[in-house]
């Protein structure tokens, strides 16, 4: 069961709102925390494969909390999920740049080197 446009444009409206400056008996039901931006950006990628914004909402998560690792590994995964194998690289490297001492994003862009059978890439991760 699909949100209908008028809907789905309220929810957007809302919460791009919350971001600049909600008024505070809003600020419970707007994304402040990883969390709801992360649910922000998978709603936002339901929606008829909007990847352009998604990717904007997923890059709006990173801006509130860099530091949160899941919103990283579900960033890259949305990434390769949707076949943009560079983007996906970028994000690794965006990752591992900001936190270097956070050894399951290494991991995990070696890993998905060696599922795309860049080896070569995987040994110069390492």
């Amino acid at each position: 069961m699909g949100v209908c446009y008028a809907n789905s444009f309220l929810i957007r409206t809302l919460l791009l709102l919350g971001f600049k400056s909600p008024p505070p008996s809003l600020y419970i039901y707007l994304p402040t925390s990883p969390l709801r931006w992360n649910n922000y950006a998978n709603w936002e990628e339901s929606q008829n494969a909007d990847f352009n914004r998604a990717r904007s909402v997923w890059e709006s998560a990173l801006e509130v909390d860099y530091r949160d690792h899941s919103s990283w590994f579900k960033y890259a995964d949305f990434g390769m999920k949707n076949k943009f194998i560079n983007r996906a690289r970028n994000v690794w490297d965006r990752a591992v740049t900001l936190l270097p001492r956070v050894d399951q994003l290494w991991y995990k862009y070696i890993h998905m080197e060696e599922v795309l059978g860049n080896v070569a890439g995987a040994r110069q991760i390492y």
